[in-house]
Protein backbone atom coordinates (compact mmCIF):
# COMPACT_ATOMS: atom_id res chain seq x y z
CA UNK A 1 0.00 0.00 0.00
CA UNK A 2 1.36 3.42 -1.02
CA UNK A 3 2.09 5.43 2.71
CA UNK A 4 1.67 9.10 0.92
CA UNK A 5 -2.13 8.32 0.43
CA UNK A 6 -2.84 6.55 3.91
CA UNK A 7 -3.65 8.98 6.61
CA UNK A 8 -2.12 7.92 10.15
CA UNK A 9 -4.42 9.04 12.67
CA UNK A 10 -2.15 9.62 16.59
CA UNK A 11 -4.05 7.17 17.75
CA UNK A 12 -2.13 4.74 15.03
CA UNK A 13 0.79 6.20 15.70
CA UNK A 14 1.03 5.65 19.47
CA UNK A 15 0.27 1.89 18.63
CA UNK A 16 3.50 1.75 16.68
CA UNK A 17 5.07 2.84 18.82
CA UNK A 18 4.05 1.35 21.59
CA UNK A 19 4.33 -1.97 19.52
CA UNK A 20 8.05 -1.51 18.95
CA UNK A 21 8.71 -0.73 22.33
CA UNK A 22 6.80 -3.95 23.65
CA UNK A 23 8.89 -6.14 20.82
CA UNK A 24 12.25 -4.25 22.57
CA UNK A 25 11.21 -5.42 26.26
CA UNK A 26 10.11 -8.90 24.68
CA UNK A 27 13.58 -9.40 23.20
CA UNK A 28 15.57 -8.10 25.99
CA UNK A 29 13.65 -10.80 28.76
CA UNK A 30 14.16 -13.02 25.95
CA UNK A 31 17.59 -12.24 26.10
CA UNK A 32 17.84 -12.18 30.10
CA UNK A 33 16.17 -16.40 30.66
CA UNK A 34 17.11 -17.88 27.19
CA UNK A 35 21.05 -16.91 26.95
CA UNK A 36 23.54 -18.21 29.75
CA UNK A 37 26.22 -15.77 30.55
CA UNK A 38 29.76 -17.15 30.21
CA UNK A 39 30.99 -15.02 33.06
CA UNK A 40 31.22 -17.34 36.08
CA UNK A 41 29.75 -14.53 38.38
CA UNK A 42 27.27 -14.25 35.98
CA UNK A 43 26.09 -17.68 35.66
CA UNK A 44 25.78 -17.18 39.46
CA UNK A 45 23.37 -14.91 39.22
CA UNK A 46 21.65 -15.77 36.49
CA UNK A 47 20.86 -19.30 38.39
CA UNK A 48 19.77 -17.50 41.61
CA UNK A 49 17.56 -14.74 39.78
CA UNK A 50 16.04 -17.67 37.25
CA UNK A 51 15.51 -20.10 40.56
CA UNK A 52 13.80 -16.86 42.26
CA UNK A 53 10.96 -16.23 38.98
CA UNK A 54 10.36 -19.97 39.21
CA UNK A 55 9.54 -20.44 42.80
CA UNK A 56 7.39 -17.29 43.05
CA UNK A 57 5.43 -18.61 39.27
CA UNK A 58 5.13 -22.15 41.10
CA UNK A 59 4.05 -20.19 44.43
CA UNK A 60 1.39 -18.21 42.17
CA UNK A 61 -0.02 -21.16 40.51
CA UNK A 62 -0.11 -23.45 43.96
CA UNK A 63 -1.81 -20.62 45.39
CA UNK A 64 -4.48 -20.01 42.64
CA UNK A 65 -5.00 -23.67 42.13
CA UNK A 66 -5.68 -23.93 46.03
CA UNK A 67 -8.10 -22.12 46.34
Amino acid sequence: MNRKWKKEYPLEVELNKLLKEFRVLVRGFRKFFFVIPKNKMDKYIYVIETISWLGLTLALILRVVGR
